[in-house]
């Protein structure tokens, strides 16, 4: 029998992809020309998150060599501020208020997400890492 960590990550995943399709469902049915200009700014968003997080990443850790946990506080940090700035151009040109319950939950699923993903390709990584390190030492024992 699997073990109770990995039932609890698979349906915790299975749940997350629900809410994709369920988000989809959502966005077919009540589709319409601001909606569409609001997901455009959203990829276009998570486009800049995720390449500047990357960068800052792998600038951070792999050539400064600063703690682990120092890295992913700037990358909360990081996620955080481009994911606010949507709210303060509209406060600026549309006079909306700057904080609002759809803001927090923004910035809550972005933190969530982003974070995630990145804690993922960092396990990735170091597991990675690790086998070619070990071939390599395979590899230098033949010669």
């Amino acid at each position: 029998m699997r073990g109770k960590k990995e039932i609890l990550w698979i349906l915790m995943v299975s749940a997350l992809i629900g809410l994709m399709v369920g988000f989809v469902e959502v966005t077919m049915n009540h589709i319409n020309q601001e909606s569409i200009r609001i997901l455009i700014r959203d990829a276009f968003i998570g486009i800049v998150i995720g390449s500047i997080s990357m960068y800052w990443f792998m600038y951070l850790y792999g050539k400064k060599r600063m703690a682990i946990q120092k890295v992913f506080f700037i990358e909360f940090l990081t996620i955080g501020c481009i994911s606010f700035l949507p709210a303060i151009y509209d406060n600026i040109v549309e006079n909306d208020p700057i904080w609002s319950k759809q803001l927090g939950m923004i910035l809550l699923w972005a933190e969530l997400l982003g974070l995630g993903f990145s804690y993922f390709l960092y396990k990735y990584t170091l597991v990675l890492n690790h086998q070619l390190s070990v071939k390599k030492q395979e590899f230098s024992k033949r010669q």
